[in-house]
């Protein structure tokens, strides 16, 4: 199992030079800087943002101040799949502990320990 799970953006998809290369030598997008303010999305227009190395993805647009801001939305799958990963290290790091204290007829902290580890599992 990987240690790390890599950034990936809901509806993120990689752009062929030949796109990127319109993009840049037309009118169709809008250069992001500091000084850019968006008021309002056009019905029916659906806002992309581009990455570094030539993705882009749909961001979740965002009123505040009258202003739109875009917001890049993690892959929830891969929120879900980390946070899973993360439990799963903790339990076997529980599981390792219960069945030492098994082995050393310490019972009653068994049972502390299972009501520990169900709970942090219900919680999460």
């Amino acid at each position: 199992m990987k240690k790390h799970i890599l950034k990936k953006f809901l509806h993120e998809s990689e752009l062929s030079q030949a796109v990127i290369e319109k993009l840049n030598t037309s009118n169709l997008s809008i250069p992001l800087n500091g000084n850019l303010k968006i008021k309002r999305i056009a019905k029916g227009f659906t806002t992309f943002l581009p990455t570094e190395d030539n993705k882009f993805f749909k961001p979740l647009p965002y009123s505040h101040n009258r202003q739109i801001k875009l917001i890049p939305e993690p892959d929830p799958i891969l929120v879900y799949f980390h946070a899973a990963y993360l439990n799963f290290i903790q339990i076997n790091i529980k599981k390792g502990e219960i069945f030492e204290k098994l082995n050393e007829e310490k019972k009653n902290e068994v049972k502390n320990d299972f009501n520990k580890l169900n709970n942090r599992n219900t919680s999460a």
